[in-house]
Order: structure tokens, then C-alpha cells, then sequence
């Protein structure tokens, strides 16, 4: 895909949260956490997951977060582990409520590799496309 396509497959609503006032880009971080982390840490995933977004928040006027969920990862959690579910559905809901940030579950990886600036998060097929891409990749750690 060239870059001219690419920029035409960015949606309307993720448009507002891409530029600043004045027409600049912001910097963008894709973000994605697996259900390995939440089975993993459980309650510490949570915690981890509400500091990482409340930080993003408090930047969100010069980096835009997009937040790629894998849907995939819904059914274990929601039939292994009703009560983390639970808790991370709510954390959903308040970020699509607040409406700061672009939230995706499609798995367009092209897409979101063009867009992003740098990936934080676990490892998986997108941060290896990022490092295919030459771009920053940042490993969460639940320790901190």
C-alpha cells in the first residue's frame, strides 16, 4: 500500500484524534496488551493497564494512543476469568466514553503500523512489524 492509500484508510472519527489544534501530527503510540498478560499478572494487568492509559490521557494533546484490542482474547478471558473480564470491560468502556484516544479491534496491521510512531506494549505480530518497520518498540513490564 502506498503512503497516499494508506493516509485515505485512516476513518473519520480517528482524524480528530491524530492532529492538534493547529493541523500538526501528533506522535502516535500503538498499544497492545494479550490475554497472556491478564491470565499471567491478573489484577497487576489491570492496574498496569489503567496507569498505562491514565498516562496517555494526561498526554493526550501531543500523543495519540491507539489502542489495538485483539478480540480473540475476549473469549478466554471472559470464560476463564469472569471477574478480570469484568473489571478490563469497564476500563474499555470508560476509554470509549471519554472518547481521548483511537480504540481498534480490527486487525489491520499495515494500517496501523503506518500510522504509529512508536508501539508500546506486549510482544506480538504487531510489535514485530513495527521493528520490521524500523520503529521504536517498547516492552511492557508488569514490575513497574
Amino acid at each position: 500500500n502506498s503512503r497516499e492509500e494508506l493516509e485515505r484508510m485512516i476513518p473519520e472519527n480517528w482524524k480528530q484524534h491524530l492532529y492538534k489544534e493547529t493541523g500538526e501530527r501528533k506522535k502516535v503510540v500503538l498499544y497492545s496488551v494479550s490475554s497472556a498478560s491478564f491470565i499471567d499478572y491478573k489484577e497487576k494487568a489491570v492496574d498496569k493497564l489503567k496507569r498505562v492509559l491514565d498516562t496517555f490521557e494526561e498526554n493526550k494533546d501531543d500523543i495519540c494512543l491507539l489502542w489495538y484490542w485483539d478480540v480473540t482474547m475476549e473469549e478466554a478471558l471472559r470464560i476463564n476469568y469472569p471477574s478480570l473480564w469484568k473489571k478490563v470491560q469497564e476500563i474499555v468502556k470508560d476509554y470509549l466514553e471519554n472518547d481521548w484516544g483511537i480504540y481498534e479491534e480490527k486487525s489491520d496491521k499495515d494500517r496501523m503500523v503506518h500510522l504509529s510512531d512508536a508501539y508500546y506494549g506486549d510482544g506480538c505480530a504487531i510489535s514485530q512489524a513495527m521493528v520490521m518497520a524500523e520503529k521504536p518498540v517498547m516492552l511492557q513490564n508488569f514490575d513497574c
